[in-house]
Protein backbone atom coordinates (compact mmCIF):
# COMPACT_ATOMS: atom_id res chain seq x y z
CA UNK A 1 0.00 0.00 0.00
CA UNK A 2 1.53 3.75 -0.75
CA UNK A 3 -1.78 5.67 -0.36
CA UNK A 4 -3.54 6.84 2.55
CA UNK A 5 -6.78 8.52 2.89
CA UNK A 6 -7.86 10.84 6.12
CA UNK A 7 -11.40 10.26 7.46
CA UNK A 8 -13.52 9.88 10.24
CA UNK A 9 -13.22 7.33 12.57
CA UNK A 10 -15.62 3.98 11.80
CA UNK A 11 -18.99 4.10 13.86
CA UNK A 12 -18.09 0.96 15.71
CA UNK A 13 -14.84 2.65 17.29
CA UNK A 14 -17.47 5.40 18.91
CA UNK A 15 -17.75 9.35 18.48
CA UNK A 16 -16.17 11.48 16.29
CA UNK A 17 -15.39 13.91 19.25
CA UNK A 18 -14.14 13.26 22.42
CA UNK A 19 -14.29 15.28 25.47
CA UNK A 20 -11.57 15.58 27.76
CA UNK A 21 -11.66 17.20 31.07
CA UNK A 22 -9.54 20.10 32.48
CA UNK A 23 -9.46 21.81 35.60
CA UNK A 24 -13.19 22.19 36.70
CA UNK A 25 -12.26 25.53 38.25
CA UNK A 26 -11.44 27.19 34.67
CA UNK A 27 -13.90 29.16 32.80
CA UNK A 28 -13.92 26.32 30.17
CA UNK A 29 -13.25 23.10 31.64
CA UNK A 30 -13.89 20.86 28.88
CA UNK A 31 -11.88 20.89 25.56
CA UNK A 32 -13.23 18.73 22.56
CA UNK A 33 -10.80 16.48 20.90
CA UNK A 34 -11.58 15.81 17.02
CA UNK A 35 -10.35 12.26 16.16
CA UNK A 36 -9.29 11.39 12.57
CA UNK A 37 -7.99 8.01 10.97
CA UNK A 38 -5.93 7.35 8.64
CA UNK A 39 -6.77 4.53 6.36
CA UNK A 40 -4.00 2.81 4.27
CA UNK A 41 -5.07 2.42 0.84
CA UNK A 42 -4.17 0.23 -2.32
CA UNK A 43 -3.41 2.02 -5.55
CA UNK A 44 -5.69 1.03 -7.13
CA UNK A 45 -7.92 2.19 -5.06
CA UNK A 46 -6.67 5.25 -4.55
CA UNK A 47 -7.09 5.54 -8.54
CA UNK A 48 -10.50 4.70 -7.68
CA UNK A 49 -11.08 7.34 -5.66
CA UNK A 50 -9.47 9.70 -7.87
CA UNK A 51 -11.24 8.89 -10.54
CA UNK A 52 -15.16 8.39 -9.03
CA UNK A 53 -14.88 10.61 -5.56
CA UNK A 54 -14.01 9.40 -2.12
CA UNK A 55 -17.24 9.05 -1.14
CA UNK A 56 -18.03 6.42 -3.98
CA UNK A 57 -14.87 4.12 -2.31
CA UNK A 58 -16.14 4.72 1.01
CA UNK A 59 -19.44 3.40 0.52
CA UNK A 60 -17.92 -0.06 -0.50
CA UNK A 61 -17.71 -2.85 2.13
CA UNK A 62 -14.26 -2.99 2.51
CA UNK A 63 -12.13 -3.41 5.99
CA UNK A 64 -10.67 -0.14 6.33
CA UNK A 65 -8.63 -0.86 9.26
CA UNK A 66 -6.87 -4.08 7.83
CA UNK A 67 -3.93 -3.07 6.36
CA UNK A 68 -3.19 -6.84 4.94
CA UNK A 69 -6.81 -6.96 2.82
CA UNK A 70 -6.42 -7.34 -0.72
CA UNK A 71 -7.95 -4.44 -2.99
CA UNK A 72 -11.40 -3.63 -2.72
CA UNK A 73 -11.88 -2.32 -6.19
Amino acid sequence: MRASMLGEPSSELGPSTLTISQNPDEEFPFREIELIQVYPLHMSERDYAWKHGVDALTRMDWQRLEPLRPPTV
